[in-house]
């Protein structure tokens, strides 16, 4: 077998590519990047082809896309007087959520802010298999 596509868009691959030709039953591993799906399924971020050899080419010949999507749940509402910003894709991977203190408020003891409101930004991350907000909360002192 030739050498497959070595990388497509938000997928790579184990490929060594100093290898230019396969043998029969030769594998490689197609990965989607973090926060990305094969065709949004959620349990799917691997894709492996096998090298069929002389009578063929790379099986199988289906073809797939990686998708990002929506990964975090949605965090529960804050109370007034606290403001969350959230961007438009606040539940995807690296998306964020703004929280703002209002003036003479703070987030812990050290905070300064004085007559300007005091933001924590809180990040759409993900821990291992897990996909949470970094930092976990928030709360007004």
């Amino acid at each position: 077998c030739d050498l497959p596509l070595t990388r497509i868009g938000d997928i790579t691959s184990d490929i060594d590519t100093e290898k230019k030709s396969f043998k029969p039953k030769d594998k490689v591993i197609y990965t989607c990047s973090p926060g990305f799906f094969m065709d949004y399924n959620d349990t799917l971020t691997e894709h492996t082809i096998t090298c069929l050899g002389q009578l063929g080419d790379w099986w199988p010949l289906d073809w797939f896309t990686c998708k990002d999507k929506p990964v975090c749940e949605e965090p529960d509402e804050v109370d007034p007087p606290m403001v969350a910003e959230k961007s438009k894709r606040h539940l995807y991977l690296n998306g964020t959520m703004t929280y703002l203190c209002p003036p003479g408020m703070g987030w812990d003891d050290t905070d300064t802010s004085g007559d300007e409101a005091s933001p924590q930004v809180r990040t759409c991350s993900q821990e291992d298999d897990e996909y949470l907000f970094k930092p976990e909360s928030t709360e007004i002192k």
